[in-house]
């Protein structure tokens, strides 16, 4: 939706990734993530969101997010 977005408006989006831990089969790096952090998700009621220059090392890969959401409970339907 931001680079739709971006193409019509000029306007650079504020991005938040919120698909990092959904549960869409086999992802080790989501279960990586939410075993390193459910401490900090229980704490918080099972979610977070958290800007990308506050975010682990192991996310700031990807320069296009702005913000991160986590949460615990994140099944399909």
């Amino acid at each position: 939706m931001g680079y739709q977005f971006k193409k019509h408006s000029s306007i650079e989006p504020f991005v938040i990734d919120q698909n990092m831990t959904v549960n869409f089969g086999q992802n080790e790096f989501r279960n990586e993530l939410l075993d390193k952090y459910a401490g900090d998700l229980q704490k918080l009621g099972g979610t977070a969101g958290f800007l990308a220059e506050e975010a682990p090392q192991m996310l700031r890969d990807n320069p296009s997010e702005d913000a991160f959401l986590f949460s615990t409970a994140t099944e399909l339907e």
